[in-house]
This record gives C-alpha cells, structure tokens and sequence, in this order.
C-alpha cells in the first residue's frame, strides 16, 4: 500500500539559496532565489524578478537543486 501523505524533506533551506525548480518561469528561466522560508516558501525569480508565494509541501514536490552561494564563495581575509 503506497503513503502518498509521506513527502521526501530536501535539505535544509535557507534564505538567499538558489534553487532550480522542475518546470520553468514563463520568462525562460527554472532558477529562483529563496526569499522567505517557513510553512509557506517565497521564491523571487532570478531572470525577471517575479516573486512567488507557495506551501511548503508544492515547493518540495517542484524542487529539483538547492545551491547554497555563500558555501561555494571563497572567505573574506581580515587585514
């Protein structure tokens, strides 16, 4: 018997990742930034600027990649 109720939990998200959603923005686009996190997600799209408002459980199941800038950016020297 299938649980369709359970859903995988991605990896931790945090604000300011860019994540790259399944289908694209109607400007071309699939990569967004995190916005605002919680029950529900809001993303800002990173071509046009739009931003979206969605449950967290529709933005889980549309989710494909979570990048997170501030791992992959050198660290800042203090003089």
């Amino acid at each position: 018997m299938q649980n369709r109720g359970l859903m995988r939990e991605p990896a931790t998200i945090h604000l300011g990742d860019i994540v790259e959603m399944r289908k694209p923005h109607a400007c071309g686009t699939n990569r967004w930034t995190v916005l605002r996190t919680g029950a529900d997600i809001r993303i800002q799209c990173t071509q046009c600027g739009r931003a979206v408002l969605m449950p967290r459980t529709q933005f889980v199941r549309a989710l494909r990649t979570i990048s997170h800038p501030e791992a992959s950016a050198p660290p800042e020297q203090q003089p």
